[in-house]
């Protein structure tokens, strides 16, 4: 095995020779590149998309954290994880601003026909709600806080983890990603299937470990291949079913509803559709030859010689 890179260097994609250490350094420094364009972005307001890729940057930080947690025991890993998770609290209230105000000019309001002027007025109310978020938000993004998160995120990745290597075992990447992928699959797919009616907040845990797998997929595919590849494209479909029927769960409790009561027949409907497409998506990634396939494919990883 070769030298392990030193994390950081600009390179985001993964290589065979990386240890767990230098992977996590490789990932973690591709999702800070990420997050430090886009707040720039943001900040210069160059990009209506960037607030969006910023929030995707801190959540794929955050889950390089726990996937790489055997690794990173470090007092500075769990505080980077623990402020990373107060700015995603910042950004949810501007986030279902924007999926509010998505949903009022989508082509199901449009096509229902719901109420004139209140709903002119309730379009005008929600522009404004963003702009005002928004402009706070940039004062978040420039604050002291802001500032030394920054920097854990970037002694984690320049000073400890470079030290920590020196110490490492040499545990290759492929072994340690599959292990841990294969075990965040069996954690999302060991209890029973869902069926017709289930409670929100099983859904909330199942989205999570959605994204969990999604995440820890796509950043092992560079290593372990299309297989990974396919499984990560499977479990975001599946997520963005998830995330839809959150957002109109957390839409239907909306006050501004008790103007336009027109909306809730909309809104169940577009439910009842995403958690049928939920159901669908659900028994392909449980599908037991699929499911015989991916972790077969993984356990070769596991086994593998360095």
């Amino acid at each position: 095995m070769t030298r392990p890179r030193t994390p950081g260097a600009g390179d985001t994609a993964l290589r065979q020779d990386d240890t767990a250490l230098s992977a996590a350094g490789t990932c973690l420094a591709g999702q800070l590149g990420v997050v430090e364009r886009n707040r720039v972005a943001f900040l210069a307001r160059d990009s209506h998309q960037a607030l969006h890729d910023l929030r995707v940057g801190f959540n794929r930080f955050k889950e390089a954290l726990r996937l790489f947690r055997p690794r990173l025991v470090s007092t500075s890993a769990r505080n980077v994880s623990r402020n990373i998770a107060g700015i995603r609290r910042t950004l949810g209230p501007h986030r279902d601003l924007e999926v509010w105000q998505a949903f009022l000019g989508s082509p199901a309001v449009r096509k229902s026909k719901v109420g004139g002027k209140a709903l002119k007025a309730q379009r005008r109310r929600v522009e404004e709600a963003v702009e005002h978020s928004a402009a706070e938000i940039h004062v978040v993004l420039e604050a002291p806080d802001y500032v030394r998160l920054n920097e854990g995120m970037q002694h984690l990745i320049h000073k400890e983890i470079p030290h920590a290597m020196v110490w490492e075992t040499n545990t290759p990447c492929m072994t340690f990603l599959a292990q841990r992928l294969r075990s965040a699959m069996k954690r999302l797919t060991a209890g029973p299937p869902p069926g017709r009616h289930v409670a929100s907040e099983t859904l909330h845990e199942i989205r999570k470990g959605c994204k969990r797998v999604r995440y820890w997929a796509e950043f092992s595919t560079p290593i372990l291949g299309s297989e990974t590849g396919d499984l990560a494209n499977r479990v975001k479909r599946l997520t963005r079913c998830l995330g839809n029927i959150q957002d109109l769960s957390v839409q239907a409790g909306r006050p501004e509803l008790d103007a336009l009561p027109e909306l809730h027949p909309v809104m169940r409907r577009l439910r009842k559709q995403e958690y049928k497409q939920f159901l669908a998506r659900w028994a392909e990634l449980c599908d037991p030859d699929y499911q015989h396939h991916v972790n077969g494919a993984l356990r070769a990883f596991e086994t593998a010689e360095s």
